[in-house]
């Protein structure tokens, strides 16, 4: 899946890739997601599927206007694609700017610190971190590691990678944002930004989501009602 968009400013192109429907995640308000019975699985119409390094020099040999790229999964984790740091090469050999967004949890540290040697500033990579404790990050991010996900992340930037950091702000962790950035600064994010969850709420006056977690069992997020206040300048 692609999307073009020009650039306000100089009208070259961006181009959107959505590489995989495979995520090792199981994000309870995800798209992908199949609250109501799947265990936090995909959607069991949603069928596996990755683009290969072959894949994109067929559909993508001719890059002229192209500026940036953009993998953001939809309906996967790009860092799922088994072919994804060649990919990102790829891209990165013709002078394109790479952005990346995923939940970092999964490879190896040593494979993370190689691809922060490709992918400096303007290049950027996104992690995603929703807790300082592992009960706290998987309340959202289900079956990914924290720990895995700060070591993925001190080694990107380590090998000279620029990274950011995102977080979903529900009234669990609410109260621990200072606590979430000064964590993602020391293993070396630039930026934090923090979002409220704007997925639907539709039970107890809009407070509550429900859904059936990994264990069969009915469980629940609830909704953020503090105003965001947590300032995260670039370093």
């Amino acid at each position: 899946m692609t999307l073009f968009e020009h650039l306000p400013d100089n009208n070259n192109l961006i181009l959107y890739l959505d590489l995989s429907t495979y995520c090792n995640a199981g994000c309870p308000q995800c798209d992908r997601t199949d609250i109501y019975g799947g265990g936090l699985d995909k959607k069991p119409w949603l069928e596996n599927t990755m683009w290969d390094l072959e894949m994109i020099k067929n559909a993508y040999s001719d890059l002229t206007g192209i500026e940036k790229v953009i993998l953001c999964g939809t309906w996967g984790d790009p860092m799922m694609v088994k072919e994804v740091d060649k990919i990102i090469s790829y891209f990165r050999d013709r002078d394109l700017i790479v952005q990346i967004n995923t939940n970092g949890g999964t490879r190896d540290v040593m494979w993370w610190y190689k691809l922060g040697k490709i992918m400096p500033s303007p290049n950027r990579i996104t992690f995603d971190v929703d807790g300082v404790e592992e009960w706290m990050h998987q309340k959202y991010r289900r079956k990914v590691n924290l720990s895995k996900v700060l070591e993925n992340l001190e080694a990107f930037t380590l090998g000279g990678g620029h990274a950011v950091a995102h977080c979903i702000v529900f009234e669990h962790n609410e109260n621990h944002l200072i606590e979430i950035r000064d964590l993602c600064y020391s293993k070396g994010a630039t930026h934090v930004t923090f979002q409220k969850s704007n997925r639907d709420f539709n039970k107890e006056g809009g407070k509550a989501f429900y859904f059936i977690n990994e264990h069969g069992d009915r469980e629940s997020l609830k909704r953020s009602t503090q105003l965001l206040q947590v300032e995260s300048d670039e370093l």
